[in-house]
């Protein structure tokens, strides 16, 4: 993790552009967008620039997770998942997770 944190990567003129059309992109059509065209159109370009496949670490998908925190039992399928290993999640770094909260008053979520 801390050689992962303390790499300096630069981005290549080819790399702005694609992020700021990506960026444009979003700012588009962000409220129009469902779940899967968001990942389709702009999560997976931009994971697929970035190259998140390394010696220790990978991008997983819809990958079951579960840990015990306080005594309390977690679980979730995060939608991404930056974590250790290669063909299996070990330790996540980052995960994004869709969350649903149809009972709060306040929530946008699940709503169309």
């Amino acid at each position: 993790m801390k050689d992962w944190l303390a790499a300096i990567h630069l981005p290549n003129a080819h790399q702005i552009q694609f992020m700021e059309a990506k960026r444009a992109l979003l700012e588009r059509f962000y409220r129009n967008w469902n779940e899967d065209e968001l990942k389709f159109q702009f999560i997976a370009q931009i994971v697929e620039l970035v190259d998140l496949h390394g010696k220790h670490y990978n991008i997983f998908s819809q990958r079951n997770l579960s840990a015990v925190v306080n005594g309390i039992t977690l679980r979730g399928k995060p939608e991404v998942m930056i974590a250790t290993g290669q063909e299996d999640p070990l330790r996540p770094y980052f995960l994004s997770m869709n969350t649903n909260l149809p009972n709060e008053p306040t929530s946008h979520w699940g709503k169309s």
